[in-house]
């Protein structure tokens, strides 16, 4: 039995994004500041193709615990930008 459910990002996800990823990134020792928009924005202006190069992680109760999004480079870019992590517990 699969207690997880895989899927890509939607736009009513950029809460969830949100609070996993301060998780992550207060647990490591950093400022988690990023809010909802700022989660919005990222995928809406650096994911080309949020189906194919986004991927969250739900647990069977609905809690956000994994994800991972990949950005696509601009036209002649060389950087990559990504956003994901997994929930400490």
């Amino acid at each position: 039995m699969n207690d997880l459910t895989i899927r890509p990002y939607r736009p009513e996800d950029a809460a969830a994004v949100t609070a996993l990823h301060n998780t992550v990134v207060e647990h490591a020792g950093a400022y988690g500041g990023m809010t909802a928009d700022e989660a919005a924005a990222f995928v809406s202006g650096v994911v080309r193709d949020p189906d194919a190069d986004t991927r969250l992680v739900f647990t069977h109760s609905g809690d956000l615990v994994g994800m991972a999004m990949v950005g696509t480079p601009p036209a002649g870019g060389f950087r990559m930008d990504t956003l994901g992590g997994v929930h400490p517990a």
